[in-house]
């Protein structure tokens, strides 16, 4: 037999449950004694962005040697999946043989480029890690006036463990942004579009 007591009981805390403004109120806060204060340690924070600093600064010099030394193949890992995508890998083409040719299509418009100048800078004479320490210089790869709006966008830094942005400086002060990100265990140079000032659009044969 069916306790019917027992099932009304079971419907009226069902309805009581739905209806109303109490099924969005937020549980109590804990007791205030309860409250843990943490704080990051400022010495393990600061020592683990310099070590990321170095690294990335690292990657950057073996990079520039690899593409100043043709080892398109080497040079070419040390570039982020999209990265690589960007370049025009796929479909049988390695980002090692775009490399190469300094010749890449996208949306059936070639663009030629120098690998140096398009990855990193020319001529540079330092490798800075934050913006604050830089001076007025040109910002190479963007049309952003000194005081522009566009230039403080350049220069905020968007920094996490898995990210690292660097400033490159040549002989005359122009400025370059470059980003490495962790893909697994190593550092990866990082681009998501085509600096226009460093590509040259080409001719293209008709299809």
């Amino acid at each position: 037999m069916l306790n019917t007591g027992r099932i009304a009981l079971v419907a009226l805390l069902f309805l009581s449950a739905g209806c109303g403004a109490s099924q969005y109120e937020l549980p109590p806060l804990p007791p205030e004694s309860t409250w843990q204060h943490v704080e990051l340690n400022p010495v393990a924070v600061e020592r683990n962005d310099t070590a990321n600093f170095l690294a990335a600064k690292q990657a950057t010099l073996q990079l520039y040697t690899e593409l100043q030394g043709k080892a398109w193949k080497t040079a070419g890992d040390r570039l982020s999946s999209e990265t690589r995508l960007l370049l025009g890998e796929g479909d049988g083409t390695t980002v090692a043989a775009v490399l190469e040719a300094g010749e890449t299509r996208i949306a059936r418009r070639t663009f030629g480029f120098d690998s140096v100048r398009l990855l990193l800078l020319p001529g540079v004479q330092r490798i800075m890690d934050r913006s604050a320490d830089l001076g007025d210089g040109a910002i190479a790869d963007a049309d952003a006036p000194v005081g522009s709006a566009l230039r403080t966008a350049y220069l905020e830094e968007h920094e996490s463990d898995a990210r690292k942005e660097l400033f490159l400086v040549d002989a005359a002060g122009g400025i370059r942004k470059i980003v490495w990100i962790r893909e697994g265990s190593d550092w990866h140079l990082h681009m998501r579009d085509l600096p226009l000032l460093c590509v040259e659009e080409r001719e293209t044969a008709a299809p």
